[in-house]
């Protein structure tokens, strides 16, 4: 299963496509797009060969359901429990201490994480579906 959106390609290369999306169309079935910015986005993807795509084309695009889950996972509950964690480890210091530190130790998780995702290469799991 995918969430799947309507993108338009704005480049082609080689062996790459790059696609624009509308942030709001993109995430309005999430319940925290709030935090997010309302802007167009764009998107580098490996080009697939079974299709004839051209500048300016709208295609599906979709993200696997597991994989979007893993990533919500990744970067919203597990900070909710490595902030709650260090609470509650920093629970004997003032709570002005605690709650600096707790932010201390999220931080150095998103610092690290960024550090493994670009030492790793990771790429978004976005495949193009089909050509509209």
């Amino acid at each position: 299963m995918f969430n799947r959106e309507v993108v338009q390609i704005v480049e082609i290369d080689n062996n790459k496509v790059k696609i624009r999306f509308p942030k709001k169309s993109m995430c309005s079935h999430c319940r925290l797009n709030f935090l997010c910015s309302y802007r167009e986005s764009t998107l580098t993807l490996p080009r697939t060969d079974n299709l004839s795509l051209r500048v300016g084309d709208k295609v599906e695009v979709g993200v696997e359901e597991e994989k979007f889950l893993f990533t919500s996972l990744v970067l919203f509950f597990l900070p909710t429990l490595i902030f709650i964690f260090s609470l509650m480890i920093l629970s004997y210091q003032h709570a002005v201490i605690s709650f600096l530190g707790s932010l201390f130790f999220l931080g150095l998780y998103y610092i690290g994480l960024k550090l493994v995702l670009k030492k790793l290469k990771l790429n978004p799991s976005v495949k193009i579906l089909r050509k509209l």
